[in-house]
């Protein structure tokens, strides 16, 4: 798991915002005697740890009711405040996540007989600061040809309370209604290469799924079906995704700069 600084910057054009509630404090002038930057940091770094920690925590290889060998990674968060929707958002993660697992908690860790097929499944998370203000994104791999998947959800500390993916870009100074059309864009250009570029476009358009499928991507593309992350510095991405006849069928991407390829 990792916990990241949300330093959110303007889709369209990396425009640094200022934070939220009790982002990390200006650098101090020289010979101010204000404690060092980094000094700061390290100490807003080491609360954001304090208020996510691990309710759940498996990484074993076992074998099933079935004689199956799995390797499990799983690790969920919780988050460390008492109101009722952090409660809440605890009770769903550990629903979500934790609950298949939990039988195998006292299960012994076993190594796989050479050559045996052993599928893997991984959970974990990464945390992506904005002052007081958490995107937390889980992501799942559950072996095979599909690459996995994220679902994200937000919550300030500073309020107790869960918000929505567009309170937080509100919060950030950025319009919600330009970045849930600039994912649309992204979204769409992609699924529209993606077909174009596959064998079964023709088929698909004659018998009316590509239609379907290009709804599919519009309507799952909302906005607080979206996650906030910051894979580099300075660069907010959403994460959604595109119908895929491929596999699962649904293919994530991400979209932040318009100059960055999804």
């Amino acid at each position: 798991m990792k916990h990241k600084r949300l330093a959110a910057a303007v889709l369209a054009a990396a425009v640094v915002l200022a934070g939220c509630g009790s982002a990390a404090a200006p650098a101090a002038p020289a010979g101010s005697g204000t404690v060092p930057q980094s000094t700061a940091d390290t100490a807003v770094q080491t609360a954001q740890k304090d208020r996510i920690t691990e309710q759940f925590t498996l990484e074993k290889t076992v074998r099933d009711e079935y004689g199956i060998t799995q390797k499990l990674t799983v690790h969920v968060p919780q988050l460390e405040c008492d109101s009722p929707d952090a409660a809440y958002l605890n009770d769903e993660l550990a629903a979500m996540y934790a609950a298949d697992f939990r039988q195998y908690e006292d299960s012994p860790e076993i190594e796989p007989q050479q050559d045996e097929w052993c599928p893997e499944t991984y959970i974990n998370w990464d945390a992506y600061w904005y002052g007081d203000c958490v995107s937390l994104v889980m992501f799942r791999y559950d072996g095979g040809s599909d690459p996995g998947y994220s679902r994200g959800w937000c919550f300030d500390f500073a309020t107790e309370k869960q918000v929505s993916v567009a309170e937080m870009l509100q919060r950030m100074g950025l319009d919600p209604d330009a970045v849930q059309q600039q994912m649309l864009r992204g979204a769409m250009q992609t699924f529209d290469r993606r077909m174009a570029q596959g064998g079964y476009y023709e088929g698909l358009l004659s018998g009316g799924n590509l239609a379907s499928m290009r709804m599919n991507t519009l309507e799952n593309n909302q906005l607080d079906d979206l996650c906030l992350l910051l894979p580099e510095q300075d660069r907010l991405v959403l994460r959604g995704g595109c119908s895929s006849p491929a596999g699962s069928g649904w293919r994530q991407l991400d979209v932040g700069d318009p100059a960055a390829s999804c």
